[in-house]
């Protein structure tokens, strides 16, 4: 009985929640510039859609997976960055 009437009363919060102000689509410039790319959107706004992104971007390769870091010291991150240094995720890490 609490846990439906709990559900029903974080219902109402929950309305509406996937209306984001604007159109979006799932272009890997606009996913990057989400997780946060930065070395590659450099002075791209954080709203910016997708034709803006792709103009700031310009002809530069994009890749997914664990960004190498010169420290092997510092903790592993899943992300977009430059291809050359990306490298595909492990089995059983961990990455933050």
């Amino acid at each position: 009985m609490m846990i439906g009437l709990s559900a029903l009363t974080v219902l109402p919060l929950l309305r509406g929640w996937w209306r984001l102000g604007r159109q979006v689509s799932l272009s890997p410039i606009e996913i990057s510039r989400a997780f946060g790319a930065p070395e590659l959107l450099v002075g791209s706004a954080s709203n910016s859609d997708v034709g803006e992104l792709i103009s700031n971007v310009g002809e530069r390769g994009i890749r997914y997976g664990e960004v190498v870091s010169g420290s092997s010291q510092a903790a592993p991150v899943l992300g977009f960055a430059n291809p050359t240094v990306v490298q595909p995720p492990k089995k059983g890490v961990l990455y933050f």
